[in-house]
C-alpha cells in the first residue's frame, strides 16, 4: 500500500537538522502525552510515517486517551479527528499521522526561523 505521505513534506524533511529537532520533538511529545517510544536518530522520513502510524493504530485501540493527550499537546483539533471515517482504521491512521508529522514540523520550522 502507498502510504501518504505528501511530497512537499518529504521534500522539508530533506533538511537533516531540522529532521533530527524534528525526531526529538515527536519523541518528547509522545513521552509527554504518556506514551514511552524510541525513535531511532537515523529513521528515514517513510520509516518515520510507518512507525508513527502504527503507534497511532495501536492508540486509537487501546489508549484512545493517550491518543487524545498528543492531540492535545501537538495542537490537532479533536473536530480533525471527528470527521474522520472510522470505518478505515488504516486510512484514518495514515491521515492521523500525516497531521502529526506536519504540525510537529511547523513548530521545528518556526523555532528554527524565530531563533
Amino acid at each position: 500500500m502507498q502510504e501518504k505521505l505528501p511530497n512537499q513534506l518529504i521534500k522539508n524533511l530533506d533538511n537533516q537538522v531540522l529532521y533530527q529537532k524534528l525526531l526529538q520533538q515527536i519523541q518528547k511529545d509522545f513521552e509527554l502525552s504518556g506514551l514511552n517510544i524510541e525513535i531511532a536518530v537515523d529513521i528515514k522520513p517513510l520509516e518515520l510515517f510507518e512507525f508513527l502510524k502504527n503507534a497511532i493504530k495501536q492508540m486509537i485501540n487501546y489508549q484512545f486517551d493517550i491518543l487524545i493527550n498528543l492531540f492535545y499537546r501537538i495542537d490537532i483539533s479533536l473536530s480533525d479527528v471527528k470527521h474522520q471515517d472510522v470505518k478505515n482504521l488504516d486510512e484514518m491512521a495514515n491521515d492521523l499521522t500525516v497531521a502529526v508529522i506536519e504540525k510537529t514540523w511547523k513548530k521545528v520550522n518556526l523555532r528554527e526561523q524565530l531563533s
